[in-house]
């Protein structure tokens, strides 16, 4: 282990008490070589800089690091325009999450449950699955705060809207699937510029399952995995305001004739198990399966004039036949 290093932070932060900007430049420039603890303090200290702003007595060195970095007019002597002060206090927010993002991947407690702290504010899709995995991990290191808010938790069954209780102990693996989903997202965000979708979902899939089309079953693991878990398959836009199930987000962003490029991936791989298209997604408390959907295209065609109408009849119609699919007041009764 390398001593130095947590005594060169302590250093410099006492330092920075008289004001000195040199010291952190010098800091933030070696923020990556910093030891878990020493990473979390930098971390720390850019979040109590952003909350005090202008009352906290290091303002002024990590605004002049910002300034003769990252601001459009770096003179010392002119202050922040009103653009740059909006981009002055986000990058003090990033840079507090990706000092404690680091550290807690060091396995650091304390950062562990900031981050967990950090996710479970967030208003966004898995954002409770992320804040519960980091507290669990803190708690994992013997975090006393962490420990009391997994047990508290896990009473009221936090995660009752993802998983079942049984599985809150594989938190690590939930969370990797919700990275993986973001992943998929990403390709069907792309819209008909995505010419390989249906490879790009394939590639990360086996990927992610350690596995190759050398694998005589590899069509068999894709099929269970994707029934298992496309449930977490949510995409959602910038302001997280829209969240889509992955196959009717590939409705919407692909236009007529490749608009179900991600179906036929999924009915080519079917051949050896069935697909389960009867995932219930429940978006502002009202269920929805993806026939619902369909039904919902060819009832208001008017407002969803982008659809090949004949098309989704007859994609409809094979998830019926061939799949049994249902609408989500059909799966209920």
């Amino acid at each position: 282990m390398d001593f130095t290093k947590p005594i060169f932070f302590l250093a410099v932060l006492g330092s920075l008490t008289t004001g000195n900007s040199q010291t952190i430049d010098e800091l933030i420039d070696n923020k990556y070589d910093l030891d878990a603890e020493a990473q979390y303090n930098l971390g720390m200290l850019f979040y109590d800089v952003s909350l005090a702003q202008e009352t906290h007595p290091k303002a002024e060195v990590f605004k002049a690091h910002y300034k003769s970095n990252y601001a459009a007019n770096p003179m010392p002597l002119e202050p922040l325009d009103s653009l740059d002060i909006q981009f002055y206090k986000d990058w003090l927010h990033d840079n507090y999450v990706d000092n404690i993002k680091r550290s807690a991947k060091q396995g650091y407690d304390n950062a562990q449950l900031q981050l967990g702290r950090y996710f479970e504010g967030l208003d966004e899709h898995g954002s409770k699955m992320r804040a519960y995995k980091w507290y669990a991990n803190s708690a994992a290191n013997n975090n006393p705060e962490a420990i009391y808010w997994i047990n508290e938790k896990n009473q009221t069954r936090y995660l009752k809207q993802y998983l079942k209780p049984e599985d809150y102990k594989n938190i690590d693996f939930f969370v990797e699937v919700l990275n993986l989903s973001r992943k998929l997202c990403y390709y069907v965000n792309k819209g008909s510029y995505n010419k390989t979708l249906d490879k790009d979902i394939e590639t990360e899939l086996l990927t992610f399952l350690n596995t190759t089309k050398e694998d005589l079953d590899y069509k068999t693991k894709l099929v269970d995995f994707w029934n298992n878990y496309n449930h977490f398959f949510i995409c959602t836009d910038k302001d997280d305001e829209i969240l889509e199930h992955i196959l009717k987000r590939s409705l919407n962003k692909l236009f007529y004739k490749d608009n179900d490029m991600l179906f036929n991936w999924l009915f080519e791989l079917d051949k050896t198990k069935k697909i389960d298209f009867n995932q219930v997604i429940y978006f502002d408390g009202y269920p929805e399966t993806i026939l619902d959907f369909l039904n919902t295209i060819l009832q208001n065609s008017y407002e969803y004039q982008q659809f090949d109408s004949i098309a989704i009849t007859e994609l409809r119609l094979k998830l019926i036949e061939d799949y049994n699919a249902k609408t989500a007041s059909q799966l209920k009764n």
